[in-house]
């Protein structure tokens, strides 16, 4: 991802686009994830408060996407987290349970810490273990893969950034721009510009 970013941006800066102001903001890079301490989850928090703002400006930002996801490392082949564990439950009944689903390799969890991950021998065992019924673990916990393959637009997040990105295109009559609000990045930093749908209101 970084070379397409970095060849889109070099095309701009050899055009004479690229303000020596410019500031990039990589959503998830650019903020403290977890583990996190006291004082990084405060900066977390406030920056979820104006992250909307942020995608939404209709002058202040643009948004580039790249929507490609890449296929999962073989270093992450049957590798789940088991996340939001309920403080009471033992190790050996979360290993009892996973190990439902297959051989487990690999189970680590640190006291302390609410979440635990595990790797088994079949990455078909991780798979069955993510799309099961999690309540055995406790109300709020769930399994989920290391490795999240889910395509650009079935992913929450992405689609909320895009309504944000796009809602101003749709509901504001702009003056012309020197350039898109939203671009979708491609291999060799080609650019596609997404433009919204009257049906998408």
């Amino acid at each position: 991802r970084l070379p397409v970013l970095r060849s889109y941006l070099e095309q701009l800066r050899t055009a004479g686009q690229l303000p020596a102001d410019a500031a990039l903001f990589w959503d998830f890079g650019s903020l403290p994830q977890k583990p996190r301490t006291t004082a990084e989850d405060r900066d977390f928090q406030r920056a979820l408060r104006i992250m909307a703002d942020v995608y939404a400006s209709p002058l202040g930002t643009a948004v580039l996407q790249i929507k490609d996801i890449p296929m999962r490392p073989k270093a992450l082949d049957g590798c789940i987290a088991v996340c939001q564990l309920d403080a009471n439950t033992p190790d050996q009944a979360i290993e009892d349970y996973l190990s439902t689903f297959g051989r487990v390799c690999n189970y680590a969890h640190d006291e302390c810490e609410p979440d635990a991950s595990a790797r088994y021998e079949r990455h078909a065992s991780a798979r069955a273990a993510a799309d099961s019924d999690h309540r055995p673990l406790g109300e709020s916990s769930f399994v989920c893969l290391a490795y999240n393959e889910r395509p650009y637009h079935e992913r929450g997040w992405c689609v909320a950034e895009e309504m944000f990105s796009t809602e101003c295109l749709l509901r504001l009559k702009l003056p012309p721009l020197a350039r898109p609000k939203v671009l979708s990045l491609r291999a060799g930093g080609t650019a596609v510009e997404v433009r919204p749908k009257v049906s998408d209101l």
